[in-house]
């Protein structure tokens, strides 16, 4: 919500619930977190549920972290901040910045 000033169309405890109780998980890249289920070390938080799942199927191997030598770096660089001002940055960079650069590209 800080990262992209979305607009709240539900109220907090419908999104507590659904933190909590997600109906599908996207499994995206996030800036903050390893978030590929299917990697080791994942630090996903519904990484334990998406392995029970994935038990059920003839596809039981995890791939190694893939990752070049610069990512796991900043990625490390990256955890040194707290997460709440990583997205306060993220939400000028993505928001006030990110714009100004493709306007002037045009």
């Amino acid at each position: 919500m800080i990262w992209r000033n979305a607009i709240n169309f539900y109220d907090q405890a419908t999104v507590e619930e659904a933190k909590k109780n997600p109906v599908i998980i996207h499994f995206t890249r996030n800036f903050y977190m390893l978030s590929r289920p299917w990697i080791k070390k994942c630090d996903h938080p519904f990484t334990d549920r998406y392995l029970e799942f994935k038990k059920l199927t003839p596809w039981t191997e995890l791939e190694e972290d893939n990752r070049t030598n610069w990512q796991k770096i900043k990625y490390k660089l990256w955890h040194l901040f707290p997460q709440k001002f990583l997205v306060v940055m993220a939400n000028i960079a993505y928001n006030n910045i990110r714009p100004k650069l493709y306007w002037r590209n045009e």
